[in-house]
């Protein structure tokens, strides 16, 4: 990596910012180590896509259901407190499942789905916090550097995650298999317990509402509060494309882990190790060009998002024709190339070009739009595999995703859109 691509460490010396930093890359490395065992337990315990399509659709289901919601108490509440009190809820969910799982090795599905859906449900709401956070505790000129940061920095951890996966969790799952769950959802635990600590010493986070609106109260607000989130993504030129797009792109990709535990199974073996290898050709490459296009302040939001969008769908199509794990992992790195194109930009243009006090909501709303297909999506991906199997469902996805980024081109004004100079929000 050159020296360019690696972010100034001044980030790093606003306390705020490193306390939550901190706080979520330990938090993210025990999530390398739970998502991808939550999934590979339920083919273990059903040798059904099906139902890992099942325990996935438990994990969207939050999103659909009280994203926007969750936006309004997010633009309402300080958000150091969501994000204190959600991390020790999910503390305390993953608490259980370690106790259930010391005494049960091979998990019943109904557990594996309550368990991704009370996660999801905590997530709905501490993500849109965390990332209305970012602004406040960096400098605006700094808030484009802090998001390649704290993504680039999640990949990093991922990237370690995935290797002990592989490495630890994937010789345990050989061994012991009877203490593979447990000590799974233990590190998550431990994990979640840590973030929370550091977490805690973030400062006051109020969001910024100007005294007529604090005066209401929020029940009375709530209604007004979701319209007006509503309003302000219709208003934008950029987020009133983009969110589309996202739609077209979840309904069509949002059942890819599915399709990762097939190919696994079908085509390399079946090994929890070599799951995890697979996905470190992702994170590894997003990981390091996640720093680089957060260093190359990207200015046509639109474009960036819209042909990041067609070259992963390209990529995914050509898994099809990816039977050897060595091609297979190429374009997954390809797709770890793409994917900061795709997400810092418009991240990054949602919280300058979103007054404070809205942003919340449009994540929330954000959220619930893209992740109310996501049911539908991963049923349709389990219905394929299991219908016409994963030559047929690359195809699908990838075509889907393209013609997903393509809709953006055809706005001349998403197309030219740039981004918001910093203090452009008001």
């Amino acid at each position: 990596m050159s020296a360019e691509a690696v972010p100034k460490p001044r980030l790093l010396s606003h306390k705020s910012f490193r306390d939550l930093w901190i706080g979520q890359t330990i938090s993210t490395l025990g999530d390398s180590v739970y998502w991808l065992v939550l999934l590979f337990m339920a083919e273990r315990v059903s040798g059904s896509a099906m139902t890992v399509g099942l325990v996935a659709i438990f994990q969207s289901i939050p999103f659909m259901l009280i994203g926007p919601f969750a936006g309004v108490y997010v633009d309402r509440v300080d958000r150091r407190k969501i994000l204190v009190v959600f991390e020790f809820m999910s503390a305390a969910i993953t608490a259980l499942l370690t106790l259930y799982a010391f005494f049960v090795a091979m998990p019943a599905v109904w557990v594996l789905c309550l368990t991704g859906f009370l996660l999801s449900a905590v997530n709905v709401v501490f993500a849109p916090a965390r990332s209305a956070a970012i602004p406040r505790l960096v400098p605006e000129n700094q808030v484009g550097e802090a998001n390649a940061w704290a993504m680039a920095t999640q990949q990093v951890v991922l990237l370690i995650g995935i290797g002990l996966n592989a490495a630890v969790l994937g010789v345990i799952y050989k061994v012991m298999p009877e203490k593979f769950f447990f000590l799974a959802a233990l590190i998550n635990t431990i994990s979640f317990c840590f973030s929370t600590y550091f977490l805690s010493r973030l400062p006051s986070i109020i969001p910024l509402r100007d005294e007529l609106e604090e005066a209401a109260h929020p029940l009375v607000k709530i209604k007004s509060d979701l319209i007006e989130g509503f309003q302000a993504i219709k208003r934008d030129d950029v987020i009133s494309v983009a969110l589309p797009m996202s739609i077209i792109i979840n309904l069509t990709v949002s059942g890819f882990m599915l399709t990762y535990i097939a190919v696994n199974k079908a085509w390399f073996g079946g090994e929890f190790g070599t799951l995890a290898i697979i996905e470190l050709a992702f994170v590894g490459v997003n990981m390091v060009f996640s720093l680089i296009v957060g260093k190359q302040n990207i200015k046509r939001v639109g474009m960036a998002y819209a042909f990041s969008t067609i070259a992963i769908g390209l990529f995914i199509a050509a898994f099809a024709w990816s039977k050897t794990i060595l091609l297979f992992m190429l374009f997954n790195a390809l797709c770890g190339i793409a994917f900061p194109y795709l997400m810092l930009p418009i991240t990054t243009y949602m919280q300058l070009a979103i007054p404070d006090r809205l942003r919340g909501r449009v994540n929330g709303t954000w959220g619930m739009f893209a992740s109310a297909v996501q049911p539908i999506g991963i049923g349709i991906t389990g219905f394929l595999l299991e219908r016409f199997g994963l030559e047929f469902t690359f195809i699908y996805m990838g075509v889907g995703m393209a013609f997903g980024g393509a809709i953006g081109l055809f706005s001349r004004k998403f197309r030219n859109a740039l981004m918001p100079s910093p203090g452009q929000a008001t």
